[in-house]
C-alpha cells in the first residue's frame, strides 16, 4: 500500500527545501561513524521521529527483517511506495542504499557523500526559493503602492464624468485590489518557506497564548467602550484598539532575538564539546572543560545542564531538558542526534563536527531569509501608513466637494460633479484598514 502523504508533508515538498530530511541524513551520517552493520543502523533509524523518513525506515525493517526479504530489496520495495516522483530525495537516498548494501561499501562512506549532496541541495532549493520570494514582495509592494493611486484616481474619475453610481463603481475597485493582494499573500504564505524556530513543549508558547488571549479581550474591550463614547474618530478607534497586541507582539519577538542568538552559538559549542568527549569519555568531565570557554548566551542553559549530569540525572534526559530549556527546533535536533551517537559509541569528534557544520549552513541561509524579511516589513510598513493617509484624504476631498456642490442649483447641459457620499466613505474607511492590516501581517 503507497504511504499516504499529509498536506503539510505536500507543501513542504513543493517548496523543495526540506530541512528534515538534512536533519535525518545528518543522523544516518553521524550513526554509521559508530562502525554498526546494516541492521543495527535500520534498528537505530526506526526509533527516530523524522516524520515520512522515519516511516519509511520502519517499513524496510519490517519488510526486510522482520519478514526477512532482505534489507537490499526492502529498501527498493519501499522506495518505489514513497513517492512516484523521480527526484524526491527520500526516494534517491533509499534506492542508492539498496545498491551499497548489496555490493558491501562502508555506509560511513556512503552517508558522508549523502550528506553533502543534501547539504548543497538544501541550500540551493532554499536559495532559490528567497530570490523567488524577493520577485513576489516587489510585485506585491508594487501592488500596494499603486493601489491607492489608481483608487484614488477612479474616484476623481467617476466624480468628474459625472456617474450616478461612484459608490458602486469604488466598491469593485476596492474588491478587485483586496482579492488581489490577498492572493499575492497567500501565494507567498503557502509556497515559500516557513521557518520554524521554537519547539510546541515549550512554556513560552503557551505563555504568548494566554498574552494573544488577553489582548484579544482588551482589544473588543477598548474598540466598545470607544465606540459607544465616540470620544474619538472611527479612524483612531482602530488603532487605538489594536494597541494591547503589541504585548504578546514584543513578547513574540524577544523569543525569536533569543532562539537566533542561541543557534549561532550552539554549532561552536558542540564542536568544541564533541572533540573533548572523544578525548576524556565523561560526559561531567567534558561539560567541565566546555564551560571554562564562553558561549555566550547558551552559558546558563549549558550550566543547567552539566548540573543535572553531576546530581546523576539520565543522560538522555539531561540532554532533553537541556534541549527543552533552549526553545530551538535546531538545538533540539543537534542534541538528539549526539545524546543517540553516545549511546551506540559513534565517533564523536566527527559527529560533533559534522552537526556543527549542518547547523551553521542552516543558520546561514536563514539569516539571509531574515534581512529579506526585515526590509520587507520596513517598505510594507510605511506602504501601509501611505495607502490609509490616500484614503482618508479621498474621504475628505469626497466631503469637501460633497458640501460646495449641495446647495448649487442644478443646470440643464451642464456636466454634473458626483463626488461619493462622503457618509458611505466614512462607513467604508475601517473596513479598508482592518482589510490591510490582516492581509499585509498574514
Amino acid at each position: 500500500m503507497k504511504q499516504k502523504i499529509s498536506f503539510k508533508e505536500k507543501i513542504t515538498n513543493l517548496k523543495k527545501a526540506d530541512e528534515q530530511f538534512l536533519q535525518f541524513v545528518t543522523f544516518l551520517y553521524c550513526m554509521s561513524t559508530s562502525g554498526s552493520n546494516t541492521t543495527e543502523l535500520i534498528k537505530h533509524a526506526e526509533n527516530s521521529n523524522y516524520g515520512r523518513h522515519t516511516r519509511s525506515i520502519k517499513e524496510i525493517s519490517r519488510l526486510g527483517i522482520g519478514w526477512g526479504y532482505g534489507l537490499s530489496r526492502a529498501c527498493e520495495v519501499i522506495a518505489e511506495k514513497t513517492s512516484k516522483s523521480k527526484g524526491d530525495q527520500l526516494k534517491q537516498l533509499l534506492v542508492k542504499l539498496a545498491q551499497v548494501i548489496r555490493i558491501g561499501e562502508e555506509l560511513k562512506d556512503f552517508f558522508k557523500n549523502e550528506i553533502s549532496a543534501a547539504t548543497h541541495t538544501f541550500v540551493s532549493a532554499y536559495e532559490r526559493n528567497l530570490e523567488s520570494q524577493k520577485l513576489f514582495l516587489e510585485m506585491f509592494y508594487t501592488l500596494m503602492s499603486t493601489t491607492s493611486v489608481m483608487i484614488a484616481a477612479n474616484s476623481m474619475l467617476t466624480m468628474l464624468t459625472g456617474a450616478t453610481d461612484s459608490e458602486r463603481i469604488l466598491v469593485v475597485s476596492l474588491v478587485a485590489v483586496i482579492a488581489t493582494m490577498s492572493a499575492f499573500a497567500f501565494m507567498l504564505y503557502m509556497i515559500f518557506p516557513r521557518d520554524k524556530l521554537s519547539t510546541p513543549v515549550h512554556t513560552s508558547g503557551r505563555k504568548f497564548m494566554r498574552l494573544l488571549y488577553i489582548s484579544i479581550v482588551l482589544s473588543l474591550m477598548i474598540g466598545l467602550v470607544l465606540y459607544s463614547t465616540k470620544t474619538l474618530p472611527i479612524l483612531l478607534i482602530i488603532p487605538v484598539a489594536v494597541l494591547p497586541f503589541f504585548i504578546p507582539a514584543f513578547f513574540a519577538k524577544r523569543i525569536e532575538s533569543e532562539i537566533k542568538k542561541l543557534n549561532e552559538w550552539y554549532p561552536p559549542f558542540i564542536r568544541h564539546f564533541g572533540q573533548i568527549l572523544s578525548t576524556v569519555g565523561s560526559t561531567k568531565n567534558t561539560l567541565d572543560t566546555t564551560l571554562k570557554s564562553d558561549f555566550g548566551e547558551l552559558n546558563k542553559h549549558l550550566k543547567s545542564f552539566s548540573n543535572r549530569i553531576g546530581n546523576r540525572i539520565d543522560r538522555n534526559t539531561s540532554f532533553e531538558l537541556f534541549s527543552r530549556d533552549t526553545n530551538s527546533v535546531l538545538i533540539t535536533s543537534g542534541n538528539t542526534i549526539f545524546s543517540k551517537c553516545i549511546e551506540i559509541g559513534s565517533d564523536m569528534n566527527e559527529v560533533g563536527n559534522k552537526i556543527a557544520d549542518v547547523t551553521s549552513k542552516v543558520n546561514e541561509v536563514k539569516s539571509k531569509r531574515a534581512h529579506i524579511a526585515k526590509t520587507f516589513e520596513i517598505v510594507i510598513l510605511i506602504l501601509h501608513v501611505m495607502t490609509v493617509a490616500v484614503f482618508a484624504l479621498i474621504n475628505k476631498i469626497s466631503e469637501i466637494f460633497h458640501g460646495m456642490l449641495a446647495g448649487l442649483p442644478s443646470v440643464p447641459g451642464m456636466i454634473h460633479l458626483t463626488p461619493v457620499n462622503p457618509e458611505f466613505l466614512a462607513a467604508l474607511m475601517p473596513v479598508i484598514v482592518i482589510t490591510l492590516s490582516i492581509i499585509i501581517p498574514f
